[in-house]
């Protein structure tokens, strides 16, 4: 059975490569390495998710193409038609599979339905969306019924991520926090 709290999402499918069924896609360096290093000791699967659950891939190869971009080489995905299909999903591995550093720093793609809290343990919201800008990155917290929240992604306000519950302890001025609430009461 599927537990979401058990995967972590790792990295997203770009586009297909070449005419092998290869896909281009992104990472953390971090990630990427570790990747590389699986199939090298023979742990070559990796999960996409589809219809919003984690579906076995084995790798073939894995070869570098920036920091934070790769070439990936998936068993059975023969043709670009075929690689196609995986176009914009995202790879998630077990969270007991990765080391705890992986685990701890989880990317923006990842915030999608976490918990944020402040510092005395009020839930602000949940993280519907991160928005990304030439800047910054920015989230999008629902806080109540019809009242919406964008607070940049920064590691000066992130207190502490822990990615087991999903949930995310932050140190916004209250300011802020009030200065773009779309609703009319203050938080």
């Amino acid at each position: 059975m599927f537990h979401p709290k058990e995967y972590l999402r790792v990295g997203t499918i770009l586009k297909p490569h070449g005419h092998q069924g290869a896909v281009k896609v992104t990472a953390a360096a971090a990630v990427l390495d570790f990747l590389k290093s699986a199939i090298e000791q023979g742990n070559r699967f990796v999960f996409i998710e589809i219809m919003k659950k984690p579906v076995p891939f084995f790798m073939e190869s894995l070869t570098m193409a920036g920091e934070e971009t790769a070439i990936l080489k998936w068993e059975d995905v023969d043709s670009p038609e075929d690689a196609l299909k995986l176009r914009s999903h995202a790879l998630m591995l077990p969270i007991h599979d990765l080391p705890m550093e992986l685990q701890q720093q989880p990317e923006n793609f990842d915030l999608e339905g976490f918990a944020l809290f402040n510092l005395n343990g009020d839930e602000l919201g949940i993280i519907e969306e991160v928005m990304e800008n030439s800047l910054h990155s920015l989230i999008k917290v629902k806080v109540e019924a019809g009242k919406e929240l964008l607070l940049p992604l920064h590691e000066d306000f992130i207190v502490e991520t822990d990615v087991e519950n999903k949930r995310i302890t932050a140190n916004y001025p209250d300011d802020l926090l009030n200065l773009n609430n779309t609703g009319t009461d203050p938080i």
